[in-house]
């Protein structure tokens, strides 16, 4: 039995708190962290995925300021890029330079495989309003849309394709299918994959992937996807930077993960993130926890 951690939209490296959701982001943040870096300690697992949007703003300082936080940690940790961390060409640059030695190969979107789990992680562009993509945002009425460049699409359903029998977790900062808010809230649209469709017919036509994780609805929500061919299981971790200012524990057995959603030590960060009204993102009991079968029959 090993494990893992998932860690999403941490918006770390601002300097100043924002109204409405962002209650704590940024003045907060690094003692948030620094309570991680204990229970961390305490959990022990082998190490952290973080799927994106990890910087609070898109001067290198941020980024920096970001990567000393999470360089802290008692664990390895890999980054994913998210649209707030791409949202500019020197965001992608830096992004780079500041997270190189924990990306494999030294690239944005990567894979590697520990203790008999693949993990693939993907890299979205930018959809300009013409159709076609771009590393960054080209203008900022630019739509919220993204898609997986064709090399990285060949590239996953290649991987896909010439091993069925690894199990594999694949990691992105959009949701595949972005979950309804509850009707009486005014939760912002935060934009989507344009090809979540092809996506998807991808990985439900291999067995072996069991889940999809991600983060951008900074919310918790677990779902199906796929219909009932598919086996794969959506997994969107609510925002670290908000209200429950929580992540998921994935246990790794020999048959089943195991997933569970992980406050910190200290109750404080959230007591001080809760807007009443807002109450939702850290889900009801069915998007708590989670138990996916690793046996593709299953």
């Amino acid at each position: 039995m090993w494990r893992f951690v998932h860690l999403t939209d941490t918006h770390l490296g601002g300097d100043r708190d924002d109204d409405g959701f962002h209650r704590i982001i940024r003045t907060s943040m690094p003692d948030a962290i620094t309570c991680l870096r204990r229970d961390l300690a305490r959990i022990a697992p082998d190490f952290v995925l973080i799927t994106g949007d990890i910087a609070a703003a898109q001067h290198r300082d941020a980024y920096f300021a970001a990567r000393d936080l999470l360089d802290s940690f008692s664990v390895p940790y890999y980054p994913l890029a998210g649209n707030c961390d791409h949202a500019h060409e020197e965001g992608r640059r830096y992004f780079v330079e500041a997270f190189q030695p924990h990306l494999p190969g030294g690239d944005t979107h990567f894979m590697f495989t520990h203790k008999g789990l693949r993990f693939i992680a993907l890299d979205p562009w930018w959809v300009r309003s013409d159709g076609s993509l771009a590393p960054h945002r080209v203008s900022p009425d630019s739509p919220l849309r993204w898609a997986v460049p064709p090399a990285q699409f060949e590239l996953l359903q290649e991987t896909l394709a010439s091993d069925a029998d690894t199990p594999t977790v694949v990691a992105c900062h959009y949701p595949l299918a972005e979950p309804e808010p509850p009707p009486e809230t005014e939760a912002l649209h935060r934009g989507g994959l344009e090809d979540a469709d092809a996506l998807l017919d991808t990985l439900s036509a291999h067995p072996q992937v069991r889940l999809y994780l991600c983060g951008h609805a900074h919310r918790h929500h677990i779902q199906p996807l796929g219909g009932e061919s598919s086996r794969v299981r959506q997994v969107i971790t609510a925002a670290f930077c908000e209200y429950p200012v929580e992540f998921r524990v994935i246990e790794v057995g020999e048959t089943h993960l195991e997933l569970t959603t992980a406050g910190l030590s200290t109750p404080q960060f959230a007591e001080a993130s809760l807007i009443e009204a807002n109450r939702w993102t850290a889900g009801d009991d069915a998007h708590r926890s989670l138990r996916v079968s690793l046996q593709a029959a299953d």
